[in-house]
């Protein structure tokens, strides 16, 4: 036998040392051990269950059947339980939902809202950017202006790529119940890292504008998933400012 650790070793040590007396004075019939000792000597022999005796028919009261520790039977739920459990679970998000409305950012963002980026910086740069924001993500365009501009159809969402650097991709756009397959590009989201952004290259900047419709639904599918889904209303805010934006530079 390997003693593999230190309390391995102690425990073989203890047991050496109980079991040796026994082996040494040998003087008692099977389930007896040698009383006295010292310089008198032994003086006899005592039972080793102090004269109770051992019973091999020990009766335990049946604490230890076996079905004592059959597993128990799963609970059983009614329809009724069921039910009052749905309607408990609808009044807790009845109540979170309410507390969330008390929050004015919230309910914009529920019910979707455009934001125009009018910034200095970004008017000194030739940037004209709208931006279609709701809970679940948003649809970002922009137009450049000067040698390295463009145009671009962005939709951003927690369940788009999170990606490190910008890569080419083949995803599907969908809008109005007009689909294409198209090479578009993932990148990251400059303001958030727990969403991803896909940017599709919109031709022109008068494709852009004159694309955007009061009222347009969008899903955008990648690898066969829809990673972002939603419609914009007030498409005309976005389609006005972009005018004048573009315009003024």
């Amino acid at each position: 036998m390997i003693v593999r650790s230190p309390f391995c070793l102690a425990v073989l040590c203890a047991t050496l040392s109980f079991s040796a007396p026994a082996h040494a004075e040998g003087r008692c019939p099977p389930g007896y051990f040698p009383t006295g000792g010292g310089d008198a000597g032994w003086l006899g022999c005592a039972p080793m269950d102090g004269g109770v005796g051992y019973d091999d028919g020990y009766d335990d009261g049946g604490y230890y059947e076996d079905d004592y520790y059959e597993t128990p039977p799963p609970m059983n739920y009614s329809a009724q339980d069921w039910a009052d459990f749905a309607a408990a679970s609808a009044r807790a998000e009845a109540e979170a939902e309410a507390q969330r409305q008390n929050d004015p950012i919230y309910r914009k963002l529920k019910a979707g809202i455009w934001d125009f980026d009018s910034s200095p910086s970004r008017s000194k740069a030739g940037v004209c950017m709208a931006s279609w924001l709701t809970l679940g993500g948003g649809v970002l365009m922009a137009d450049w202006a000067g040698k390295e501009g463009g145009t671009f159809l962005g939709f951003f969402g927690p369940n788009i790529p999170h990606v490190s650097r910008i890569k080419k991709a083949k995803v599907t756009l969908t809008q109005s119940g007009e689909r294409q397959t198209v090479q578009a590009f993932i990148a990251p989201f400059p303001w958030s890292k727990d969403l991803g952004i896909i940017l599709f290259a919109v031709p022109s900047t008068k494709a852009l504008v004159t694309s955007i419709e009061d009222k347009q639904d969008y899903t955008v599918t990648y690898k066969g998933n829809t990673v972002v889904q939603g419609e914009w209303h007030s498409g005309s805010k976005a389609r006005n400012w972009l005018k004048n934006c573009i315009g003024g530079r």
